[in-house]
């Protein structure tokens, strides 16, 4: 199984997660619903307006660390094939 552990740089993670979805063109909807979160927690999280690690909870962070699997291989897979 793969290592869930909280990344060393939350803020890191966050600005990949959206960087992978705007290169996978995710919508933001479908993003907020693979981490689980409500919609305000997401819009505060999306606009900078506070940092990752006061609006994330555990769940949160496993969603985010698993997607990121995901999505970073689907972005390899997609730049293979171009």
């Amino acid at each position: 199984m793969a290592n869930l552990d909280p990344p060393v740089d939350l803020a890191a993670a966050v600005r990949d997660f959206l960087r992978l979805g705007e290169r996978l063109s995710m919508p933001d909807t479908e993003l907020q619903a693979i981490i689980g979160m409500n919609a305000a927690t997401w819009e505060e999280l999306r606009a900078g307006q506070r940092h990752p690690g006061e609006l994330v909870s555990p769940s949160h962070i496993r969603r985010l660390q698993y997607a990121l699997q995901l999505m970073r291989r689907s972005s390899a897979s997609m730049a293979m094939r171009l």
